[in-house]
């Protein structure tokens, strides 16, 4: 039986952006009506805000905790922190020229921000996975703690109820 995998936050990211250039195509190929303008108005500034919540959260606890457990890679979380910096300016760059209307400009910003939210991406998995591919169990086991359950990772587990309590339920 396949199981469906519910995407990630970086996947959900980059199908938002995805969405307002499906917005922008569609306004600039069939002159669309101004409920779509509205629409897309929406799904830039929700792009804008979950992206700003996304580096928010690996700037706060990802990437710290990461760093942590890696301090060799220190190097590299950094460079991966300076380009938040970029995206985000992006970002607020193609949400500008969407409220100007400037759909032409929009659609070229947005390509241009999904071509670097991939790149980055890409580069920060692969810091990631040699973080991860480098580290033992119990570095890992540690690791796990000091993420957020909620990134989709897995959480560490704890103790069942009823072992605290002397096996009893």
């Amino acid at each position: 039986m396949n199981k469906v995998r519910r995407p990630t936050k970086e996947e959900a990211l980059a199908d938002s952006l995805a969405g307002v250039i499906g917005y922008l195509r569609a306004r600039q190929y069939e002159g669309v009506r101004d409920e779509l303008w509205k629409i897309l108005l929406h799904a830039s500034d929700r792009f804008v805000n979950n992206l700003a919540e996304h580096l928010k959260d690996e700037e706060a606890q990802i990437f710290p905790a990461l760093c942590s457990v890696a301090p060799e890679f220190g190097t590299q979380l950094e460079a991966l922190k300076s380009e938040h910096a970029g995206l985000a300016d992006g970002a607020r760059d193609l949400a500008m020229r969407i409220g100007e209307g400037d759909s032409t400009q929009a659609l070229e910003t947005a390509r241009g921000l999904l071509t670097q939210l991939m790149e980055h991406m890409r580069r920060e998995d692969g810091v990631i996975t040699a973080i991860l591919k480098s580290r033992n169990a119990s570095a890992l086991r540690r690791l796990a703690k000091l993420l957020p359950s909620s990134r989709g990772g897995a959480p560490v587990p704890s103790k069942p109820r009823h072992a605290a309590h002397g096996g009893k339920r």
